[in-house]
């Protein structure tokens, strides 16, 4: 499922995360977008209170850091997808 992003950050919109996660969410993947990264706490405090993953997708911001912490190191599975940008930099409520 796809989130829509916030217009200042071109990131994830946090405050819509929560009501889209149900029973059959197993991680949330935030895209940071152009060395910006996504508001990490609030995700990774929604995260924890549901029992989910939080899968990072950093590709677009190497080196960049969130309160002191580089990015990728903040939830449970980093990754860097090196492929075509996306249209979209939405990040994504993986369910299964």
């Amino acid at each position: 499922m796809f989130i829509d992003i916030r217009p200042d950050t071109l990131n994830l919109d946090e405050n819509q995360l929560e009501r889209l996660i149900t029973k059959r969410t197993k991680a949330i993947v935030p895209v940071h977008y152009a060395g910006v990264g996504c508001e990490m706490d609030a995700i990774m405090e929604i995260a924890n209170r549901h029992g989910v993953a939080v899968i990072e997708d950093n590709a677009h911001g190497l080196f960049a850091k969130y309160n002191g912490k580089y990015l990728e190191r903040l939830g449970a599975w980093p990754r860097r997808v090196f492929t075509k940008p996306r249209i979209s930099p939405a990040a994504r409520v993986a369910r299964c």
